[in-house]
Parts: structure tokens; sequence; C-alpha cells
């Protein structure tokens, strides 16, 4: 299992932590450029993008979060909150090494990733920002009287994946529980990131992550 980090090229403390979450099929490998173009536009922060813990049992090389074998609308809350306690070990274990607190996160998933993203988002200890390309909502989202995670959300209007629908649906549920969100529908596109996509999601993290650096230890 591969896990891609991208650390400042000047050897300074991160002062962010950027998470990249691939789809289905895919691996870690699958997102550099995206990880690469993030990084680049928050040269001070790190970058990982870690492999999904298991093997696609679709066949070929790629990883999966959960299985989508027999995935319904009702059991795929259950095989997403069975996968969360990995990647959440996976951040926590990140920001321990880089002595980042959770606001400094931010994660950007795209299809199964995104889902894995936006679970994320009602957890304890919740990213400062997420990103959802090609995402849905699995399960209701509990209501806050003050969310501090920033949501993105964007769609291409042809996925033929996962229904474009989804987008408005993801909306209304973070909208209603108190979160502040955006949102990027897409026309023409199919079950892609887009560069304008990742373009918005470039600008989004730079709005909404802290912008000074850590103090050097005591």
């Amino acid at each position: 299992m591969t896990v891609i980090r991208l650390l400042p090229s000047d050897g300074s403390a991160p002062h962010n932590l950027i998470v990249c979450l691939h789809g289905v099929g895919a691996d870690a490998s699958s997102l550099m450029p995206l990880g690469r173009m993030l990084q680049s536009a928050n040269p001070a922060s790190a970058v990982l993008i870690p492999d999904a813990p298991t093997p696609s049992d679709l066949g070929g090389p790629g990883r999966q979060w959960f299985s989508i074998r027999g995935v319904t609308d009702t059991n795929r809350a259950a095989r997403i909150a069975a996968a969360l306690p990995w990647l959440k070990a996976c951040i926590l274990a990140e920001r321990r090494d880089l002595a980042l607190d959770a606001q400094r996160v931010a994660v950007c998933g795209f299809s199964q990733g995104a889902m894995m993203a936006l679970a994320l988002a009602d957890c304890d200890d919740p990213p400062g920002a997420i990103a959802s390309i090609a995402g849905r909502v699995a399960s209701p989202i509990a209501v806050r009287s003050h969310a501090a995670t920033r949501i993105f959300l964007s769609h291409g209007d042809s996925d033929p994946v996962v229904p474009f629908a989804c987008l408005n649906e993801a909306g209304q549920s973070f909208r209603v529980a108190g979160y502040t969100v955006q949102e990027m529908p897409v026309r023409g596109l199919g079950h892609a990131i887009a560069s304008a996509q990742a373009d918005a999601v470039e600008s989004f993290f730079a709005a909404y992550l802290p912008v000074e650096r850590l103090e050097p230890a005591a």
C-alpha cells in the first residue's frame, strides 16, 4: 500500500495538511497531478495522498475504500462507517507527526474518495475544509449550531456513475445541518475531474486554510 507525501521544498515545517482521496479502482498515484497542483498553490503545506486500505474486488491493481459489490442506498452508509476509522487514524497520525490541529487540515476526494471525505465532516475533530468532486452523502448529517468545516461540492451534470442529483442532496444536507457550503455544477462533464474543478478546489482551500506559519517548537 502506497502513501505519497509531498513536503515543502524549502524544508520548512508545514503549516497545513492537504489530503487527497482517490476513487474506487484507482490508487494514490492517480491524484498526484492534483496533489502537486494544490501544493504548488500552497507551498508551505504538506500533501498526503494515501492508497485506500484494501485492494479493489472488481479486479485489476486498484484500491477501494469499501466494496461496491451489492452496494445500495441502504447499505452504503454502513460500508463508509466501517472504512472511516482507518482514514481517521491515517490523518491523525500525519497531523501528530506535523504538529497540526484539525482545522489546519483540508481534504479533497473524488467519487468514492469524496464520499469518505464528506463523512469526515460529521466526526470529532473534523477537517477545516472538505472538497467533494463527484461524491455523495450516504447518511444524515448531524445538526450543529456552529459547524466550522467549510464544504465545497462539485459534480458533472452528465455523470453516469454517481448521479448529478447527489450534488443538490449533499448541499441541502449540509446546509440544514448548519454548514457553509459552496456548489459548482459542471455542464457536460461525466465522471471525471475537470481542470476548472481543480482550480476551484485550489481557490477554496486557499480561502479557508490558515496562512501563517507554525512557530518553532520551544
